[in-house]
């Protein structure tokens, strides 16, 4: 049973999901303005609120 639901998932979604996720908190933590620089606060916001939305884009999409 268990091999069975290991056969549904699709790990790429699953691995996109989890970097999107990363990517946007340590945006909103501002972590990564040690490595990149934003030339307004409202590019970081919605630079966050990008990497939100394909997090919950891969989320949707983890079942084949």
């Amino acid at each position: 049973m268990v091999m069975n639901m290991i056969n549904k998932i699709n790990f790429k979604a699953l691995t996109g999901m989890v970097v999107a996720f990363y990517v946007a908190y340590i945006t909103a933590t501002g972590e990564i303005l040690n490595y990149t620089k934003f030339e307004d606060p409202l590019n970081e916001m919605v630079f966050c609120a990008l990497a939100l939305v394909l997090g919950v884009g891969c989320m949707m999409s983890i079942k084949k």
